[in-house]
This record gives structure tokens, C-alpha cells and sequence, in this order.
């Protein structure tokens, strides 16, 4: 492993920024998209503010993010979508403003998040997207956590589509973020 790659992976494990129900996989989105894997993710972080009945999430400050994903190497895009701060990010600032000018949600969207084409085509439409129960079944059998990054897969071709997922997770395990 890289010194460069190490030192910014270190920095992300250390951030309190996108961790959403101490759950990993805003985090993994970003070390996916920084090894290349995926073109662009979209990825959400927000802070717990204490109210008089407990708390409550509310959007990061921009300056803040920002900041951790330049550090990291990453272009970004970032607004506030209700009590959470969403950020596009990419190596390259083209692909953003690719994803921000596309219209077709299922194609064009799913291919910059390195989605295979078989996937995208299907998705939307219930006569060729496997189910999610089916899904989770094939990525639990195939050893795969069912919280990680994922797509949803094509009812024809499934085979190939895991693949991609295999190849996410192995680089997942690779730098410790699986």
C-alpha cells in the first residue's frame, strides 16, 4: 500500500464526518471512489445537536467537509438535503458536474457510480430487477455484508453484476474498511 493511499485512508478511518448509525458505508463509498472504483459517490454526514427532548441531526458545516474531502484528494459538490449534509464526490470535477447535469437517473447516474451497464438498464423496472429479499440472499451466499456500497443487480445477469461487488469488498478488506 502506497504511503499517500495509507495516510489519507488513516485520516478517514479518524474523522467523525460520515458516520451514519455507526454504520461504514458512507465511509466506504469515499475509499472506493479514491481507489478508483467508483467514479463518483454520493455521500451524507450530519451532527447530533441536543434539543430540550434529547437531540436531533442537523447538516455539517460545509466549510468542514469540504475541507476533509480536499484533503483527501476529492473534488466535491456539497448541499444541505434536510438534517444532512450531501456531498458528490469524485477524483475528477468533470464527472461532477456530469452527475449534477444528468437527467437520466438510472443510466447515466449508475454508470458514473461504476454500476455495470446490465444494472442500470434494468433498474426501474420491476420485470427486470432482481428483488431486494432475492439480493440479499445471493450477496450473503456470495460472502458479501449486505451493508456495504451495492447496487441493485439485473434478474438476467446477476453473475457478472457480483462481480463488481467481489472486486468493492476485496478492496474494502484490502485496506481494512470491510
Amino acid at each position: 500500500m502506497n504511503a499517500s493511499i495509507k495516510k489519507k485512508i488513516d485520516v478517514l478511518k479518524a474523522s467523525e464526518l460520515f458516520i451514519n448509525n455507526n454504520c461504514l458505508t458512507e465511509k466506504q463509498s469515499i475509499l472506493l471512489t479514491l481507489a478508483g472504483q467508483k467514479p463518483v459517490s454520493e455521500v451524507t454526514t450530519g451532527k447530533k445537536e441536543t434539543t430540550s427532548t434529547g437531540w436531533k441531526s442537523v447538516p455539517e458545516n460545509h466549510s468542514i467537509v469540504r475541507d476533509f474531502l480536499h484533503s483527501l484528494g476529492l473534488q466535491c459538490s456539497i448541499e444541505d438535503h434536510g438534517s444532512a449534509t450531501n456531498a458528490i464526490i469524485s477524483l475528477d470535477s468533470s464527472l461532477i458536474e456530469q452527475y449534477l447535469d444528468s437527467t437520466n437517473l438510472g443510466t447515466n447516474i449508475g454508470a458514473l457510480f461504476g454500476y455495470p451497464k446490465t444494472a442500470t438498464e434494468a433498474f426501474g423496472d420491476n420485470d427486470l430487477m432482481m428483488g431486494l429479499d432475492e439480493q440479499d440472499e445471493i450477496m450473503s451466499s456470495e460472502g458479501l455484508p449486505l451493508f456495504m456500497p451495492n447496487f441493485r443487480f439485473s434478474k438476467l445477469h446477476f453473475k457478472e453484476e457480483i462481480e463488481v461487488l467481489k472486486a468493492w469488498h476485496d478492496t474494502l478488506k484490502r485496506y481494512n474498511f470491510a
